[in-house]
């Protein structure tokens, strides 16, 4: 009959052959600080009957190893935070302003652009094409830049392949509007009552986004020198006063030349874009045409 001490030494034997299985895991032992109302010594002796080769840490390594952890911890909530601002302003900027990027625009590259083009064409385009890959990049002297350009030259396309090389590089998040849907999704909450977002939170989404990409910013219908209402040039104003304080990049698209955009949104506004943004001229046919079908 096996008895109780048996039995006892048996578990023992047991337990001690776990251990020796488990791989043994380094054990850090802070240098200074007792842990739980243990003193170093009691936690060195508790690390290795848990089966660990514990190490006493210098005051150096210490200093480095709470560095370290602080310094992570950190990142991390800066990660959480810049996904969840993302989140929040995606969720009240799609439905209102935001803009799908048609699929055909996610494969271009300045490849796609110069086979759309003849040499000579491609030679105009260049310029445009080596500022925006700096801008990709981040190497120039601002965050943001102006791209205009009559209709059809690949604005977009630049654009749009420079902005994703951006986020895809940085992992930075992206939020895309076109100007006249932020504008009209704005003024449609001064009587907002079929709820949705307010102001405040479409204003905010947009001056926070990590990477902003305005599509047809500016007006084409306003006559030669006429000037957008207060309230519009009051919206821009605070979202470009914003990103251009806290250096935050942005890309803005415009059909319209800068004399015609002066003349909308004023010389306090383009003076805080001229701040911001570095100008980038798309010029040449229009490609849009070059590629149609039956006209």
């Amino acid at each position: 009959m096996t008895t109780p001490a048996q039995i006892q030494e048996a578990e023992r034997l047991i337990q001690q052959k776990r251990v020796a299985e488990r791989k043994p895991k380094l054990r850090l032992v802070s240098p200074r600080r007792p842990h739980q109302g243990y003193t170093v010594d009691e936690l060195m002796a508790k690390a290795k009957a848990m089966g660990y080769e514990p190490y006493r840490m210098t005051d150096e390594e210490y200093e480095q190893s709470r560095k370290r952890a602080w310094e992570e911890a950190e990142e991390r909530e800066k990660e959480r935070y810049a996904r969840e601002r993302q989140e929040w302003a995606r969720r009240i900027l799609e439905p209102a302003g935001g803009f799908k990027v048609p699929g055909r625009y996610e494969s271009y590259t300045p490849r796609t652009l110069q086979a759309m083009c003849s040499p000579q064409e491609f030679k105009v385009k260049k310029p445009a094409v080596l500022l925006m890959a700096d801008w990709a990049d981040g190497k120039l002297s601002r965050p943001g830049v102006l791209i205009t350009g009559t209709p059809g030259t690949g604005k977009t396309v630049l654009a749009l392949w420079a902005f994703n090389r951006r986020a895809e590089r940085t992992e930075e998040s992206r939020l895309l509007v076109r100007y006249g849907a932020f504008i009209n999704a704005v003024q449609a909450t001064y009587d907002n009552e079929r709820g949705g977002p307010t102001k405040s939170q479409l204003m905010r989404a947009g001056q926070i986004a990590d990477l902003l990409l305005v599509d047809d910013f500016g007006e084409n219908a306003l006559a030669l020198g006429q000037a957008a209402s207060n309230d519009k040039q009051n919206i821009v104003r605070e979202i470009v006063d914003y990103r251009n304080m806290h250096d935050l990049p942005t890309v803005i698209i415009s059909n319209l030349t800068t004399a015609r955009l002066q003349a909308q949104f004023g010389e306090d506004i383009i003076s805080r874009l001229q701040e911001h943004c570095v100008l980038v001229e798309m010029n040449g046919v229009d490609l849009r045409r070059k590629g149609a079908v039956g006209w």
